[in-house]
C-alpha cells in the first residue's frame, strides 16, 4: 500500500502511463521469478524528499516489474532491515527466512443472539 505522502503520485496520469508502459515493455513478466507481473516497483524507494524528482519516480532505470509475491518479499526484506519486524501484505507476513506466514482471517460479528433470534421469526 502506498504511503500517505505518495498517494497523489501513484494516482497521477504520469505514473499510470509510465507503469502501464513499463509492464508492457516487460511483457508482464516478473523480473525476479518469471511469474505474472502486475506491479511496478521502485528500486530506489520514493521518499518525501524525492517524490518530485522524475529521475527517481518515473525513470525506467529505477523500475522493476514484479508479481505480488516478489513485491511483498521485497518490502518485507526492506522492513525487516530497517524496523526489525515482519511486513504484512493482504494478511501475509514473512519470517526471517523470507517464507510466507499466513495470518488467520478474523471475522467480527456484531449484534446479540437475541437480535439474531428475532430475525428468524
Amino acid at each position: 500500500m502506498a504511503k500517505d505522502f505518495a498517494r497523489g503520485f501513484y494516482d497521477s496520469p504520469q505514473w499510470r502511463k509510465t507503469s502501464k508502459a513499463y509492464l508492457s515493455s516487460k511483457n508482464y513478466i516478473c523480473e525476479d521469478c518469471g511469474g505474472a507481473a502486475c506491479i511496478v516497483h521502485h528500486i530506489r524507494h520514493i521518499e518525501p524528499w524525492n517524490i518530485n524528482d522524475p529521475e527517481v519516480t518515473l525513470n525506467w532505470i529505477n523500475l522493476k516489474a514484479v508479481c505480488e509475491k516478489c513485491h511483498a518479499q521485497e518490502h518485507a526484506q526492506d522492513y525487516k532491515a530497517f524496523k526489525g519486524q515482519p511486513a504484512k501484505l493482504n494478511g501475509i507476513s514473512f519470517d526471517e527466512n523470507g517464507d510466507a506466514i499466513e495470518s488467520p482471517n478474523v471475522f467480527l460479528v456484531c449484534g446479540s443472539r437475541a437480535a439474531e433470534r428475532q430475525r428468524m421469526y
